[in-house]
């Protein structure tokens, strides 16, 4: 590449890099589901020794779970900012990494030379699973890029030299994520593979390429052998297929989602219609690999992990789009990368403008919360709407709450602390919480005041709109939030028969 087509992809590149940060420098409360449940765990794990109130609610778990990137950084790394301020710098290291690894890997599949295609494939870091909050799988996918970019530099290395620094690279990996890591091992295992079809490498030179996968893989078979990690198999409908192999496109904007699909399917056709034979490299093979299992994935669940088809079909769009190998007309090469470039970059500024909406929406919740004093107990009761995109923008409230077990240590059951997942689970399920639009009827209203000091209600319908206050003592409201306080006796005193419902099924908490 001449220099100054260097210089022009670099400037870009340090352009994408602004963008990706742009969201998260520019809001408080990032709209992104997941996200506080993971800053809760980190306050919770912070302070655990020295607070009984988070020793009576909660249990740290302190094994080697494939789900702790945010939790280990915030920890380990970062303990010397506030919590938020160590969620942000996580956040913009995840942002510095994607960028790093797409450059990274692009270079390595280009044998050195950038590919054009890395800026387009790092705005892919804002897909839909990072809107939900699941940042600790994103980072999985940062440390694949790297990884995988590092076992192609370093392949030709000497055996001993190379396996300890790929084995320290894998286990960086499978610590962010799972899927991560396991799309990693069958990357490498299938450019191995083709190596050794080829005659370039003996079947033992290949197997020994996967050797330094050992030391995760047995982390993960002791956590199975110790009942973790178990689940169902649920396959879910060809619509949800659908949806999550879209998973790197859609927003919060229906309209907008096929807006940014015709433009890139616009880029798409200019490349196969323009672009003389198509190179097929051993990358796109791999990329092609990880795209047939997230096809053949179950759409809805898989052993306790969900959506694990779109996490797949991710991060093999990522290796397809940096292997990509074309001759193009210049002309319609520049075309079709500004028009990709384009819809995903304005794809961010989309998100960013919604965030900020969600920022003022948060912030709205959390002055009403201000009432709620440290280390309280609250009940939530969430009504979303219906219609998917208004879903959408109110849904991250459903743990923005969360910001005051960060900030006061307040008790929310809908913290996300599952068994085998999470380093915290809670001591006891004090009173099962349904999740968003719940039956009134399954909630045990008589127990409330036991367990619980206030109530918190966001857009509850007609029937609880008025039993609530009713039976409680309304603090304040904040648009659709409404915060009311509990007395021992106020079920019993000010609700009549038919407000005491039968006892809550024994479907499993979130």
């Amino acid at each position: 590449m001449p220099p100054e087509r260097e210089t022009t992809y670099r400037l870009l590149m340090a352009g994408v890099l602004l963008l990706l940060l742009w969201p998260i420098a520019t809001v408080e409360f990032p709209s992104m589901v997941d996200y506080p449940s993971h800053l809760a765990r980190v306050r919770i794990l912070r302070d655990y020794a020295q607070e009984p109130v988070l020793q009576a609610r909660y249990v740290p778990v302190y094994k080697p779970h494939p789900n702790l990137a945010l939790e280990i950084l915030s920890l380990y790394v970062f303990p010397w900012l506030s919590i938020q301020a160590a969620g942000k710098a996580v956040l913009a290291l995840l942002m510095v990494m994607t960028a790093a690894g797409c450059h990274w890997l692009g270079r390595c599949a280009g044998d050195g030379r950038p590919s054009w295609l890395a800026p387009v494939a790092a705005l892919l870091v804002y897909n839909s699973t990072f809107l939900y909050g699941f940042v600790n799988y994103n980072f999985g996918n940062a440390a694949f890029l790297l990884s995988l970019a590092a076992w192609l530099r370093l392949r030709g290395e000497p055996f001993a030299l190379r396996s300890l620094l790929m084995a320290a690279l894998y286990l960086a990996t499978f610590l962010a994520h799972l899927i991560g890591f396991a799309a990693l091992m069958v990357s490498v295992a299938a450019l191995a593979a083709i190596h050794w079809r080829r005659g370039q490498l003996s079947l033992g030179q290949a197997l020994l390429h996967l050797l330094p996968f050992t030391p995760s893989l047995a982390i993960y078979i002791g956590l199975r052998s110790l009942g973790e990690d178990r689940g169902a198999v649920v396959w879910g409908s060809w619509l949800l297929k659908a949806k999550h192999l879209a998973s790197f496109l859609i927003t919060y904007d229906l309209g907008l989602t096929f807006v940014y699909g015709a433009l890139l399917l616009a880029a798409l056709v200019i490349l196969l219609v323009k672009a003389r034979p198509w190179a097929i490299t051993d990358l796109q093979i791999a990329g092609a690999v990880l795209l047939a299992l997230a096809v053949a994935m179950p759409g809805q669940e898989l052993f306790g992990g969900s959506d694990l088809d779109a996490r797949l079909a991710i991060l093999a769009l990522l290796v397809l789009l940096l292997s990509a190998a074309a001759a193009v007309p210049p002309v319609w090469a520049r075309l079709a990368f500004v028009l990709a470039l384009a819809a995903l970059s304005a794809r961010v500024v989309e998100i960013q403008r919604s965030w900020v909406d969600g920022d003022r929406l948060t912030r709205s919740q959390l002055e009403l919360l201000r009432a709620v004093p440290a280390r309280a107990s609250v009940y939530p009761i969430f009504e979303l709407p219906a219609e998917a995109e208004a879903g959408k923008r109110e849904r991250h409230l459903l743990h923005a709450l969360e910001y005051t077990t960060v900030d006061r240590l307040v008790f929310w059951p809908q913290l996300i602390a599952v068994d085998g997942f999470q380093p915290v689970l809670f001591r006891e399920r004090s009173l099962q919480w349904f999740g968003p639009n719940p039956n009134p009827s399954a909630i045990r209203w008589e127990r409330l005041p036991a367990k619980y000091d206030f109530v918190y209600s966001w857009g509850a319908p007609p029937r609880l709109e008025t039993m609530l206050p009713r039976a409680y003592s309304l603090v304040g409201q904040a648009g659709k939030g409404r915060l009311y306080k509990l007395a021992p006796q106020s079920v019993s005193e000010k609700t009549t028969p038919s407000d005491h419902p039968p006892s809550p099924g024994t479907s499993p908490p979130r």
